[in-house]
């Protein structure tokens, strides 16, 4: 069976090579009625991606090329939190207790070894491990740090960073290729399975807190939400979920107690693709990249109460009830 990274990779040089032949093309992102976009930070003119999203006391972290940078939302500063050196990808930018953690790696080849670690006070990287293989990061409300992986590639695990032994507990042992993670209010957990060829679909499967205390867990151990293939995940305060699907091209709310969409949000045309989410206060916050012209932008998109996009829609109803 192909690697996950080789999958990926497979995907990105495909990525890539039409990238090529549409140079200097303008991607599009398309959002939708009711909703608005805000672009808070680019880097185009540096052929530097981000990679990564956080966000914690107001600041958005993220990770580019050889830094942690931080975009302070009120004032629109961009800081630089601290240097990790060169790296081929950036799997997560986090934040628990005022601490930037972050995995990256340096080399593209198996079986991708990501650095796992923190940024200290001088803004320097300290390495607690190496960890094959890293996805994604989520962190629940009692400050505990969870990680998504695919250590040598033989399937996807779910872990839990153990700070006082510097090293990640096996919590549930899932298979296939691996899909972002995040938390409800009620800290369940929630994974965005990818499926395996010929044995099952994706989904979004859902371990609950007192399934994920205990550890020990399987993929037939949690309850399937929603019949989606997603990449990145993140709840809001009423446990709305935001996804992205379609390799990042597709952005929706759904209502996971009904396992249905509740909401198309935004979509991305021409070789650009939305990664990480976070939310916060009514805004959900994003990144894309132009894999056409090699940049990305980290993205505000203002999610409005149920209600208005209601009387949205209806108006935009009675607009082409009048055209006709």
């Amino acid at each position: 069976m192909a690697s996950e990274k080789g999958v990926r990779t497979f995907w990105f040089f495909t990525v890539i090579v039409s990238a090529f032949f549409c140079k200097n093309v303008l991607a599009a992102f398309t959002i939708e009625q009711g909703y608005t976009v805000k672009n808070l930070y680019d880097t185009s003119g540096t052929y530097t991606a981000i990679g990564g999203l956080a966000l914690d006391d107001g600041k958005l972290y993220f990770g580019n090329w050889t830094e942690i940078k931080s975009l302070d939302l009120a004032a629109g500063s961009i800081l630089s939190q601290g240097t990790i050196g060169n790296s081929s990808d950036i799997a997560f930018v986090a934040r628990n207790g005022g601490v930037t953690y972050t995995a990256f790696s340096t080399t593209s080849n198996s079986p991708y070894p990501y650095n796992f670690g923190y940024i200290d006070s001088s803004g320097l990287f300290v390495q607690k491990f190496i960890q094959h293989g890293i996805y994604d990061a989520a962190v629940n409300s009692q400050g505990e740090l969870y990680i998504i992986a695919n250590p040598d590639v033989l399937g996807s695990k779910i872990f839990k960073y153990d700070l006082g032994n510097d090293c990640l507990l096996e919590i549930a042992d899932i298979g296939g290729y691996s899909g972002g993670i995040a938390f409800d209010s009620f800290d369940n957990l929630y994974y965005a399975d990818q499926g395996i060829y010929n044995q099952r679909s994706g989904s979004i499967l859902k371990f609950t807190a007192e399934q994920i205390s205990g550890g020990g867990l399987f993929v037939d151990d949690a309850q399937s939400v929603l019949n989606i293939t997603a990449g990145f995940l993140i709840f809001d305060e009423m446990d709305n979920l935001f996804a992205t699907t379609g390799y990042g091209t597709s952005l929706a709310k759904y209502d996971v107690n009904l396992g249905v969409k509740i909401d198309d949000i935004a979509s991305t045309s021409r070789l650009e693709f939305m990664s990480k989410l976070v939310f916060q206060d009514d805004y959900l916050y994003t990144f894309t990249t132009d894999y056409a012209n090699y940049f990305s932008t980290v993205r505000q998109i203002t999610i409005p109460e149920p209600a208005t996009i209601l009387l949205l829609g209806l108006a935009g109803i009675g607009l082409r009830r009048n055209r006709v």
